[in-house]
């Protein structure tokens, strides 16, 4: 009955059945996970870490976005680059970070970048960058929101202050408020 969506019983229920029966085989419960432990983010110097992350800013439109890529720089805490685009990507990330490292950084080797668990962190198109530069990279533990809490202070700083707007009219208007901030 149990092939057949079909219970009569809890599931504690059947489980003691199928166990007294010899049967435990047939259910198994999934053992949760082993817990990674977090990431040690330390810098002595600039250049030396960045964390970065994508945020939203809101539209006129109900459920649109813009969204905001930042790039901090550990030690010093300064947005090192960014961008207001009108969607996620692992591409237009990488296009970011291709021009903000020839900018900035001499040695690409030496960099560490940290970012949370989203596909255009995790993307191709960013990670063949990092490969080819050899920038080291690190990614936050699955389903834990404070693996990066230095941009994510960041973000509620920005959106904390009064003069941040309800709503951005587009995406100039976007990209123009952010050069005030």
């Amino acid at each position: 009955m149990l092939d057949h969506d079909q219970c009569l019983c809890s599931p504690a229920t059947a489980f003691r059945v199928l166990d007294e029966r010899k049967l435990e085989g047939r259910l198994t419960v999934k053992r949760a996970m082993h817990q990674r432990r977090p990431p040690v983010l330390e810098a002595t110097e600039i250049n030396q870490v960045w964390t970065w992350d994508i945020t939203y800013l809101p539209s006129p439109v109900r459920g649109a976005y813009f969204y905001l890529y930042s790039i901090q720089d550990l030690f010093s805490r300064k947005i090192v680059g960014w961008a207001v685009e009108a969607a996620e990507s692992s591409i237009l990330a990488r296009d970011l970070f291709a021009k903000i490292l020839s900018e900035r950084v001499e040695q690409p080797q030496n960099l560490r970048v940290h970012a949370d668990n989203g596909s255009p962190m995790k993307g191709k198109a960013l990670t063949s960058l990092y490969n080819l530069l050899q920038v080291r990279y690190t990614h936050g533990r699955p389903h834990v929101s404070d693996d990066n809490p230095f941009i994510e202070s960041w973000f509620a700083v920005l959106k904390g202050r009064a003069s941040f707007p309800e709503y951005f009219k587009d995406i100039h208007q976007a990209r123009k408020s952010w050069n005030r901030w």
